[in-house]
């Protein structure tokens, strides 16, 4: 808990603690939050004290240890503008899946309490990351917390860590348990060994899938070839639990980026 003077203190608190016989058999709140004006602080009938935490200390515990891995976060000089005014769609197509991804962003809400995440796939270069992008944009600057990163990235971190004590494996998957949202990028490009990659990799898709929460993944593979790319110990174990926490959205259309590079010398 942070320091007394950062909270609301109960008028008669100073009285409570000289007498406080006089308030035996009461409940009474100590502490409460500037922020909420939550509790964060109680007396109980029986004399006995007990803290509690608000859903502003919670948040910002929460943010604190997204801020620490920084260092996963994937790094785009155009992530910042990846924005849903940004977009432009090419067909009807595109567009009806644009505005389904902007209605379930909006209602996140619904989607972080059941569980809901999504599965985009299709060909490198269709907007993927783009779109994924802006769910993250959207969803921090509306209070949300993010976590984003390869699995390349994910594993080097680990990696990097053997024989240091700020950034474990442990750390790193209560991150990935406590974060609203947890947005995996170009999901099955990296070769992963049977042992040790794939290892992993269970170990944080079941994480996220025993926290409860949603999880956003991009690939660039078919189902079925990422079913065998995923592959763990011959068995569809990674997948299916990703399959049980997402739902499915294929992006149809072609590459956008050669169509950019050709109206650049246009």
């Amino acid at each position: 808990m942070q320091a007394l003077s950062n909270y609301s203190i109960h008028e008669e608190y100073e009285n409570i603690l000289r007498n406080p016989q006089n308030y035996e058999g009461k409940e009474i709140v100590l502490m409460t939050c500037p922020k909420c004006n939550k509790p964060i602080l109680k007396r109980l009938e029986d004399g006995m004290e007990i803290a509690m935490d608000c859903d502003c200390m919670i948040k910002e515990r929460t943010l604190k240890k997204i801020q620490k891995f920084q260092k996963l976060s994937i790094i785009d000089r155009n992530a910042g503008k990846d924005v849903f005014s940004n977009a432009k769609t090419e067909s009807k197509e595109e567009q009806e899946l644009y505005e389904k991804i902007q209605k379930y962003t909006r209602g996140f809400k619904i989607a972080l309490e059941k569980n809901c995440g999504l599965l985009f796939t299709g060909v490198p270069g269709n907007g993927k990351t783009f779109l994924a992008n802006c769910i993250c944009n959207s969803l921090k600057q509306k209070g949300y917390t993010v976590l984003s990163f390869s699995m390349s990235g994910y594993l080097r971190t680990i990696q990097d860590s053997f024989g240091k004590n700020d950034m474990t494996e442990t750390n790193l998957l209560s991150a990935v348990r406590d974060v609203d949202l947890l947005f995996i990028d170009d999901l099955g490009s990296e070769k992963l060994s049977e042992e040790w990659g794939k290892s992993k990799l269970f170990a944080l898709i079941d994480e996220r899938y025993r926290a409860g929460k949603p999880i956003l993944i991009t690939t660039n593979l078919s189902l079925s070839v990422l079913d065998e790319t995923l592959k763990f110990n011959k068995v569809d174990k990674i997948t299916d639990r990703i399959y049980e926490m997402v739902r499915i959205i294929p992006f149809t259309w072609g590459s956008k980026r050669r169509k950019t590079k050709k109206q650049y010398w246009e």
